[in-house]
């Protein structure tokens, strides 16, 4: 066991994940940029990590490395436990730092609760396209070392932020979830 290297990931993936999980929470804010914030945002935090942890900041990306191999169960573990922590603490330095109220602390939410299977079955396509992506660029042999993977990335959650966030949230991360459940919305989860 490489300790220096778990901490090196742990550390990044907490960190990536809060600040990814910050943009999340500071969405209400400047709602009509959301999308554009989040998605570079996320560029910049995959080019930072990258290299460290491989900026999965996402517990659905991490299962999907390691349903591929990419990762053993080990790493995986440590990798979704950082994650985690780190969206929670993200939601939780919002809070105090927006007065100590949940009304301006942003979060993916079911827009009616009418459309919870669509919200559904949109969350589900855009994660699918969103672990497709880390699968066919970062981890692709064909593509080593190339540099557009994580302008590729942010991009797609741009997109998938203004195409289905106005049905489900736009969550995509079981890790921002826990926003929700901070918020104490239950019924979407």
């Amino acid at each position: 066991i490489n300790v220096r290297k778990i901490i090196q990931v742990t550390s990044a993936e907490f960190t990536g994940t809060f600040f990814f999980a910050f943009f999340v929470c500071s969405s209400t804010i400047s709602s009509s940029a959301a999308p554009y914030a989040i998605g570079i945002g996320l560029v910049s935090l995959i080019y930072t990590f990258a290299a460290i942890s491989g900026a999965q900041f996402n517990p659905a990306v991490t299962i999907g490395l390691l349903v591929t191999g990419n990762l053993s169960i080990y790493e995986g573990m440590y990798c979704i436990l950082s994650q985690c922590m780190g969206s929670l603490f993200a939601g939780i330095m919002s809070y105090a730092l927006y007065a100590n109220s949940w009304e301006d602390v942003g979060y993916p939410k079911v827009v009616s609760p009418d459309h919870r299977y669509q919200a559904f079955v949109s969350e589900m396509i855009v994660t699918f396209g969103l672990i497709w992506i880390i699968l066919s660029i970062a981890k692709s042999d064909v593509l080593a070392n190339n540099s557009f993977y994580g302008l590729a990335f942010g991009l797609y959650v741009s997109s998938a932020v203004l195409v289905v966030g106005g049905i489900s949230g736009a969550c995509f991360n079981p890790a921002i979830a826990i926003l929700t459940l901070l918020h104490g919305d239950y019924d979407d989860m």
